[in-house]
């Protein structure tokens, strides 16, 4: 057998184990595609309700948590900044609240959009959005009249020293509440179209 025969024969085997692998992979990749499909359409109510529950819930963070309001640090590494009209000049430095509560609205808008989508294509006839909407909307008087700040101080509150009440907690304890309720009915009610 020559050098170029053995070359070949190499080279034809290990195309041919490529190949075998590559059919392997494309196999495994239809058996999870089916495997997701067939959980959405299964779980298609748990994955709209659990995605507002969720979008609300993230929204709890940014309330109970603290985070740097006063340092400013670059924390988009691919924005320079921008000169306004007057020749103000703004370096894109933000500091991580303010990061942070911009991160929180997209995944909270990202959560809902599933939800909606999700929904929409199942053809849910549900009304969770309509809560939600009025909801959103005391939450935007509420930010109007005291910009979501508390409406009173505990000292101790379960693990939490001078807790402040906010909407907030009113908004999720509904959400939650009409999440609960509507996924009950429509799941053992037989309210499914």
């Amino acid at each position: 057998m020559t050098q170029s025969t053995k070359f070949k024969s190499l080279k034809q085997t290990a195309l041919s184990a490529l190949l075998q692998l590559f059919r392997k992979a494309n196999h495994l990749t239809q058996t999870l595609q089916r495997v997701a499909v067939e959980l959405v359409v299964k779980y298609h109510l748990e994955i709209i309700f659990g995605s507002i529950a969720a979008s609300y819930l993230f929204g709890l963070a940014f309330t109970l948590f603290e985070f740097d309001a006063e340092v400013r640090r670059k924390l988009h590494p691919f924005y320079d900044g921008i000169t306004f009209q007057g020749g103000t000049k703004w370096n894109g430095y933000v500091t991580v609240a303010n990061f942070v509560y911009g991160l929180m609205e997209m995944f909270s808008k990202l959560m809902l959009m599933i939800a909606g989508g999700t929904a929409i294509y199942f053809g849910v006839r549900t009304m969770i959005f309509i809560p939600c909407a009025i909801i959103e909307l005391l939450d935007m008087v509420d930010y109007w009249l005291v910009r979501n700040g508390a409406w009173f101080t505990m000292d101790r509150f379960i693990i939490f020293n001078n807790w402040e009440f906010e909407f907030n907690y009113i908004k999720i304890g509904l959400i939650l509440t009409f999440c609960y309720t509507e996924w009950k009915r429509l799941r053992y009610t037989g309210s499914l179209v």
